[in-house]
């Protein structure tokens, strides 16, 4: 049978049908993606009370959620003695699955409420560091897109040298230039 216009346009229709009514039995189910749950607002940011220790094993914890129960979450843990990314996970479910997740991964470890830009914070000094990142990195930086790592409410204690800015008025000295400092020599 040829189709004519009007069996092509009830076929469209039942298409979109059923998209409808698969999209809705996701929400229903309190399923969401990562990438919904990039665009909603920071719910709950936790992480590890030894935060201050340079050789603590850092758990951070971030959970985005929307008005309809819907959430979005991940979990870092970063070793504070080198700086490097020891695991990561992203989740998406409802909000009690995103703090069942945050119970079962960090139980053994109290953990303090903060705000996201520290989760971020805690990321970007640990890829800094970390040549090898575990897989999963770019999903974690999706759901951090927008909280700014300088706004960080916790300055967090590694046990490397972290790089600083030395500001506008002390001069950048190199190696070179601290070398002749030790040998004496000042270079104005």
């Amino acid at each position: 049978m040829a189709r004519t216009p009007r069996r092509k346009d009830a076929r469209r229709i039942r298409q979109k049908d059923r998209r409808d009514k698969a999209r809705a039995a996701r929400r229903q189910r309190g399923r969401s993606s990562l990438g919904d749950a990039a665009r909603w607002p920071v719910r709950e940011a936790w992480v590890g009370q030894d935060w201050h220790d340079p050789a603590a094993l850092l758990d951070a914890f971030l959970v985005r959620a929307h008005d309809d129960g819907r959430a979005g979450w991940c979990h870092l843990q970063v070793d504070l003695s080198d700086g490097t990314l020891e695991q990561l996970a992203t989740g998406s479910g409802t909000t009690d699955d995103a703090l069942r997740a945050r119970l079962e991964r960090t139980e053994e470890r109290p953990m303090v409420a903060t705000e996201g830009s520290a989760v971020a914070a805690l990321l970007e000094a640990a890829l800094t560091r970390d040549l090898d990142p575990p897989a999963g990195v770019s999903a974690v930086e999706d759901l951090l897109h927008d909280q700014d790592p300088l706004d960080s409410p916790i300055p967090f204690a590694f046990g490397f040298d972290t790089p600083t800015d030395p500001g506008p008025t002390e001069p950048r000295v190199g190696v070179i230039g601290r070398l002749l400092r030790a040998v004496g020599i000042v270079r104005s």
